[in-house]
């Protein structure tokens, strides 16, 4: 009975080690909270220069404010929509009003970025475009 124990408290141990070394040198993911106002302008000129570099404009003040309105979204501001308005707007079938894909048509979205859109900002060197 002894060795049961022996093995029993040798399981609980690895568990713990486990979670204390998780604790101690696991990367935890950052909230939008952690990153610091010089950040988020190099982060917005990082999207702008991604943007610019595949054919789209977005300056860098205007990425900044759409990452400032998601900020606000996230917290919750007063007048975002919440994730209960996607919900129903997807069981009544996204009636008239309701946020479509650039264009208006929403059909945009469901086809894909179209001929000749390239890769995208996540392809490999040899998949962008001349």
């Amino acid at each position: 009975m002894n060795s049961e124990f022996d093995l029993w408290l040798l399981a609980v141990g690895l568990a713990l080690g486990a979670g204390l070394t998780w604790l101690a040198i696991g990367r935890l993911a950052r909230s939008d909270e952690d990153v610091a106002a010089a950040e988020r302008a190099s982060e917005a000129r990082w999207i702008s220069d991604t943007i610019e570099r595949w054919g789209g404009y977005a300056p860098a003040e205007l990425v900044a404010q759409v990452l400032q309105l998601h900020r606000a979204y996230l917290r919750g501001a007063e007048g975002a929509p919440g994730p209960e308005a996607l919900l129903e707007a997807e069981e009544a079938g996204a009636p008239e009003g309701a946020p479509r894909a650039a264009g208006g048509s929403g059909q945009a979205a469901a086809a894909g970025p179209g001929p000749g859109a390239g890769p995208g900002p996540g392809a490999g060197p040899d998949e962008r475009p001349a």
